[in-house]
This record gives structure tokens, sequence and C-alpha cells, in this order.
């Protein structure tokens, strides 16, 4: 069986780039708490970071799925929607969803829509306000 779709370099790197993100602010947590700095912990505690980033992860990794999903071959997709329900309890909608997500989706906006909530997320001053910023984050989607 052979596809013949292409994906540029473009798309690939910035797919992949998304999930870099994510891993390189849970590296850096975890080279924190290696290295045992109480006094940046107090100051900057990541415990609470992560938790306030672990409300992103949904909402995320379902857009990104939308968009790869759209982009496989249309004989693949519903075992794919399959696969993203059983493996990641997700509903992927991609019947709608797919010829909007193919026309006006690029996962560089989506990686600097992540990055824009990150930095607000982190900098909340409440936790009411970090739980309003992760509900309009999964109204985006």
């Amino acid at each position: 069986m052979e596809f013949n779709h292409q994906v540029s370099r473009l798309h690939r790197n910035s797919f992949w780039g998304v999930f870099n993100k994510i891993k390189n602010v849970v590296k850096k947590g975890v080279d924190l708490a290696k290295k045992g700095i109480n006094a940046v912990g107090k100051l900057l505690p990541i415990n609470q970071i992560l938790k306030k980033i672990k409300g992103l992860i949904k909402p995320l990794l379902d857009k990104v799925l939308k968009f790869a999903i759209g982009k496989l071959p249309k004989n693949l997709q519903p075992h794919a929607q399959t696969l993203a329900h059983k493996f990641l309890n997700l509903e992927t909608g991609i019947q709608e969803a797919a010829v909007s997500y193919e026309a006006n989706f690029e996962l560089e906006s989506l990686q600097t829509e992540f990055d824009n909530h990150i930095a607000h997320l982190v900098f909340s001053p409440t936790e009411s306000e970090a739980e309003s910023l992760v509900a309009d984050f999964e109204m985006s989607c």
C-alpha cells in the first residue's frame, strides 16, 4: 500500500517543535529538581507551573491530532480517529474540522498560541485566572 501525500519539511519540523517546547519545560523542571536548588524552588515553584501547564496538554494534543488526521488519506482517517479515542481518550471531530483545519491551520501559529498561553499561565497571579486561561485555550479548540 503506497500513499502519495507530501508533508513538507517545514510542517514536520513545526509539528515536532510543539512537543519539543513541552519537553524543554519538563526537562528544565527536572534539572532544577536534580540540582536541589531550594531557593529557586521557593521563588519559582516548578511543580505549580507544571500543574498549570498540564491543563493545556489535552487541548494542544487535540488540535495537533485534528491537523494530523486531516492530512491523512481519507481511507485512513476513521482508523486514526479510533486510535486517538482508544489510546488518548480524545474525541476528534474530524469530519467537520478537517476541511477548515487543512485550509486555515498552520502549526507555527499553534506554537505561537501555545507559547503565549504558557507565558500568561506561568505569570498568572491567581489560581482562578490560571483556570480561566486554560478554559479559554480549551474553547479555542
